[in-house]
């Protein structure tokens, strides 16, 4: 159990709250989310004085004010340079330092010999430096491919292998 905001949540109210907070980065960002984000919202949600995740929400719905509030707190929060991704298969939004990456471009993968077509997505964002005033950019690749297989990270230059 944590104590969040002042109120402990049990870890299936956790559980349900990651959950929710993925359903609706899908729907209303094309995007996916990971725990550490997603809890990194509840403090700000507690605040806002809305009711802890019930199992009650799978059978009976989720409050109207619970999901206009989280999709409030993603508004923005995906960015991209110029247009969102456009996934092939589920979205896969890498994340550096509990922060969702910005989405820089995706480039078109023909089919060879030893590579399915597909899509290369390309990530970034800034890591501080030392001097407090200048940052480095960090970037990811993904690539998904047309047969299905899923999504695989490519490389993360800069990255200090952080999710």
């Amino acid at each position: 159990m944590h104590v969040f905001y002042g109120m402990e949540w049990t870890e299936e109210q956790q559980q349900l709250f990651c959950d929710l907070v993925l359903e609706v980065a899908i729907h209303q960002c094309k995007a996916s989310t990971i725990p550490a984000f997603a809890l990194g919202l509840v403090s700000a949600y507690q605040a806002a004085g809305l009711p802890a995740p019930s199992l009650q929400w799978v059978q009976s719905g989720v409050p109207v004010a619970v999901r206009n509030w989280l999709e409030a707190a993603l508004d923005g929060q995906f960015r991209h340079v110029t247009k969102p991704p456009r996934w092939l298969d589920e979205p896969h939004w890498p994340f550096f330092h509990g922060m969702p990456m910005e989405f820089v471009h995706q480039f078109s993968m023909p089919e060879t010999e030893v590579e399915e077509a597909g899509q290369i997505y390309v990530f970034s964002a800034r890591r501080p430096n030392e001097d407090g005033h200048s940052f480095t950019l960090v970037y990811k690749m993904i690539k998904q491919t047309r047969a299905g297989e899923g999504t695989d990270l490519l490389h993360a230059l800069d990255a200090d292998r952080e999710e």
